[in-house]
């Protein structure tokens, strides 16, 4: 039997078993009763016990063939609760915070459990046993603590709780940083988007900021637009907390029709996993800059840049290979007239620039120029003083419009040349 006292509601029952030992005896029938029939009565066969009134009793069971062998346990049944007291540490908190709330049944001695909920679960959850609440979203949710004592759950108590932002501890920006690939040109626009942390949690609201708004101007939703060239820190701050900022970098660059010398044509550009012909000033063959494109991870890149050209006439450009300390690794050009393929190069090393000439046919003509690597990174390709100019241009031999600065080894050249036939 039990030797501390067992806890009853008013009204609950209960079966008591008992083992009589030695275990092999063949006399295992008792007989049971109770001290006190006010408490608690029981049945003295079954040792069904049902609680009737508050107070103590003792449950016992005796030998049917033995009278004086016998054992009991001590039962206290509890008061009926009248009312349960609430103690929160945080009426207000912040979005993910956790607090263990507690509840005090009156009188103290009645059953001190208590089963909790919240009227929405979308501001805020909590364990139904424990009291453990966790904030989840802005807003006011009412937690309820109800007794758990037998058919007292009328007896309850209630305290809101309002759960405001997480306070900010950081912001990251998108894009963080315009890369080569993804710089700017001058009167295009970008649109960044600014998360404060904790994410889903903390106030979302930024302002937003440029260090240099002769290069560029920023909006109150983060839509930037490029005026002039140059470097310009765009920055987005918290509301909430003004020590709370992130920075991002936009470089403004000249189009594409700058690099390429070639203001009276229009360009795009396009490519495989957002590689793009881009602008640089590193290498050019004519003037400060020249397009360039290149690939920084491995297996099947390509980038192309695309114009159209009203023919007849003459179209030509530079081109240059760099290997950039990449072992000899390869790279290929190509370049295609109204989708067909008229001149390819494979290159493994660095070239001088090369100037190719291409006949252009009467009427509306579509232009590529193409990189492509199909293993590793590939070479580097530069494009420059690209020139068409219109005209009847005749050329007698069948031959490709190829020189060289530089008196150097050329290797896998397959020109295909356009005579206009």
């Amino acid at each position: 039997m039990y030797r501390i006292p067992l806890p009853f509601d008013i009204g609950e029952s209960v079966y008591f078993t008992a083992l009589v030992n030695p275990k092999n005896t063949t006399y295992k029938n008792v007989i049971w009763s109770v001290d006190n029939t006010t408490v608690g009565i029981i049945n003295a066969t079954t040792g069904k016990f049902t609680a009737n009134v508050t107070g103590s009793t003792n449950v016992i069971a005796a030998s049917i063939t033995h009278p004086n062998k016998t054992n009991n346990v001590a039962i206290v049944v509890r008061p009926i609760p009248k009312h349960i007291n609430i103690s929160v540490q945080n009426k207000t908190t912040h979005v993910f915070d956790i607090q263990t709330l507690n509840a005090t049944v009156h009188p103290e001695n009645a059953n001190q459990s208590v089963v909790w909920g919240v009227d929405n679960e979308t501001i805020g959850t909590i364990n139904a046993t424990t009291g453990e609440f966790t904030a989840r979203s802005v807003g006011i949710v009412n937690i309820t603590a109800r007794s758990a004592a037998l058919n007292q759950e009328h007896i309850l108590a209630n305290v809101t709780i309002e759960v405001i932002y997480a306070l900010p501890t950081g912001i990251t920006i998108s894009p963080p940083v315009i890369s080569p690939q993804h710089n700017i040109n001058i009167n295009k626009t970008q649109q960044f988007s600014a998360t404060v942390l904790p994410d889903g949690g903390a106030n979302q609201s930024v302002v937003w900021s440029v260090d240099n708004e002769t290069v560029g101007t920023i909006n109150e939703t983060g839509y930037f637009t490029a005026h002039s060239l140059g470097m310009v820190h765009i920055n987005a701050t918290s509301k909430i907390d003004p020590n709370i900022t992130r920075t991002a970098i936009v470089h403004v660059i000249p189009t594409l029709e700058e690099a390429l010398d070639a203001i009276n044509l229009t360009w795009t550009t396009d490519g495989h996993h957002n590689y793009r012909w881009h602008w640089q000033e590193e290498i050019s063959y004519y003037g400060e800059s020249a397009a360039k494109s290149e690939f920084h991870t491995v297996h099947h890149r390509r980038a192309w840049i695309d114009t159209t050209i009203e023919g007849p006439g003459m179209f030509s450009f530079y081109l240059k290979f760099d290997d950039k300390d990449r072992g000899g690794l390869r790279s290929m050009f190509r370049f295609f007239i109204n989708d067909t393929e008229k001149y390819r190069i494979v290159e493994s090393t660095d070239t001088d620039w090369m100037h190719l000439n291409f006949m252009i046919r009467p009427g509306n003509n579509s232009l590529r120029l193409d990189h492509f690597a199909n293993r590793h990174c590939g070479l580097a390709l530069y494009l420059d003083k690209v020139e068409f100019i219109p005209g009847n241009i005749f050329i007698r031999q069948h031959e490709p419009r190829i020189t060289v600065d530089k008196e150097i080894p050329f290797y896998a050249k397959v020109p295909l040349f356009d005579d206009g036939n």
